[in-house]
C-alpha cells in the first residue's frame, strides 16, 4: 500500500477522510474481534453443555447397564427356580405312578388272599361238620358198647 502522505502536499479534507478511514477501519476491527470472541465464548458454553451432556449420558448408559445386568440375574433365577419346581413336579408325578401301581397290586392281592380266605373257611366247615358227624358216630358207638357190656 503506498504512503499517501509521502508525497507531502495532501489536503485537510484529504487528511480527515484518511483519519476517518482509519477510525472506522479500527472499529470494524474491533467489532469484529468483539464478535469472533463472542463466538468463541459461545462455541465453548456449547462445549461444555456438550460434554455436560455426554457425561450424563455416560451415567444413564451405566445405570441403564445395571439395570439390565440385574433383571438378567433375575431372569436366570427366575429360570432356576422353574426348573427346579419343574424338576419336583416330575419327581412328584412320578412317585404318583409309583404309589397307584402299588396300591393296584395290593387290592389285587388283597382280593386274592380273601378268595383263599373264604376257600379255607368253606374247607373248614366241611371239614369240621365231617368231624363232628364222626365224633358223633364215635360217641353212638361207645354208648353202644357201654349200653351191650
Amino acid at each position: 500500500m503506498s504512503n499517501p502522505t509521502a508525497a507531502g502536499h495532501t489536503s485537510p479534507e484529504v487528511l480527515k477522510r484518511m483519519e476517518k478511514d482509519l477510525t472506522k477501519a479500527g472499529k470494524v476491527e474491533e467489532n469484529s474481534v468483539k464478535h469472533a470472541m463472542k463466538d468463541l465464548a459461545a462455541t465453548e458454553k456449547s462445549k461444555t453443555k456438550a460434554a455436560k451432556s455426554a457425561d450424563k449420558a455416560e451415567h444413564l448408559l451405566a445405570k441403564n447397564q445395571t439395570k439390565e445386568l440385574k433383571a438378567a440375574k433375575a431372569v436366570n433365577k427366575a429360570t432356576h427356580s422353574h426348573d427346579v419346581a419343574l424338576g419336583n413336579l416330575q419327581q412328584v408325578e412320578r412317585n404318583l405312578k409309583i404309589k397307584q401301581q402299588n396300591d393296584a397290586k395290593l387290592a389285587q392281592e388283597l382280593e386274592m388272599k380273601k378268595v383263599r380266605v373264604e376257600a379255607a373257611i368253606k374247607s373248614q366247615e366241611v371239614h369240621n361238620q365231617e368231624r363232628e358227624e364222626k365224633l358223633a358216630h364215635i360217641k353212638s358207638e361207645r354208648e353202644a358198647m357201654s349200653a351191650s357190656t
